[in-house]
């Protein structure tokens, strides 16, 4: 059975290779469930998500932890935190088959204890709309739906 072993391993950006596939699952998700921006996830690539997070985070202020399955990445959570003490849940996939047995929930508690080791003051975690069903996961940790950004459409999906 799956999930019967899962270990859990904590690093910095020089990890983020290591979650590649994971994040490109994500990303697929996020265009199966987007009701307007499906090109935006279909044209998004892992190299540019990483040079994004590298850039943001120059200063080291970045966690990763992956859940590990034999010796396989099955899950990860990448969090941050800004001089100004704003810490935000960047990314956070398990894989399907892995779903179920909490490890979403210990990488959730694993990457909050260190935002509040580093003395986070406002937490935050952004999710893609046609996501709202991770929800009910974010309120357990105290996370409830604040604000709402629009996007304008530069290219209508064919």
């Amino acid at each position: 059975m799956t999930g019967q072993n899962i270990t859990y391993f904590s690093g910095a950006l020089e990890h983020l290779d290591d979650v590649k596939d994971l994040w490109e699952r994500l990303n697929k998700h996020h265009e199966s469930i987007s009701s307007h921006f499906k090109d935006d996830f279909r044209s998004f690539r892992f190299l540019h998500r990483r040079a994004k997070l590298l850039k943001k985070h120059q200063d080291g202020k970045t966690r990763i932890e992956i859940a590990i399955d034999q010796d396989q990445p099955v899950g990860y959570i990448i969090s941050s935190i800004t001089e100004d003490r704003v810490g935000e849940i960047e990314s956070i996939f398990v894989r399907d088959e892995y779903r179920g047995q909490a490890i979403g929930t210990q990488l959730m508690e694993r990457a909050l204890a260190w935002l509040e080791s580093q003395n986070g003051e406002i937490l935050k975690v952004k999710v893609a709309v046609g996501n709202e069903a991770s929800y009910d996961f974010y309120a357990k940790f105290g996370f409830y739906p604040w604000v709402t950004t629009l996007k304008r459409k530069t290219q209508v999906d064919t």
